[in-house]
């Protein structure tokens, strides 16, 4: 931010160094909540107290067994290249 400020405007950064830089914390914002959300949902499938308090709830409900309805894709391994994002989403809109 610094760097924005300097008097000399040959030592202040380019606007595609500025736009690289805010890319590469919003797409890192976004890859550590995906780790968070891969986590959770991880522990939910191998936990058996899920299945255990639902069963002892004294609601009346009909239930399912989840896991096999949860992808076993591992959301870390999508890759979040620069721009692919916005290149699914024009591609779908397109066809």
């Amino acid at each position: 931010m610094k760097e924005c400020w300097n008097s000399d405007p040959s030592k202040r950064p380019t606007i595609n160094l500025i736009v690289e830089i805010a890319f590469d914390w919003y797409t890192n914002k976004f890859s550590n909540q995906f780790k968070l959300a891969e986590s959770k949902r991880l522990e939910l499938i191998q936990s058996k107290d899920l299945i255990l308090s639902l069963a002892k709830s004294r609601a009346i409900f009909t239930s399912r067994w989840l896991a096999s309805l949860i992808s076993t894709t591992n959301l870390s391994s999508i890759n979040m290249n620069r721009g692919t994002a916005h290149k699914c989403i024009i591609r779908k809109f397109k066809s």
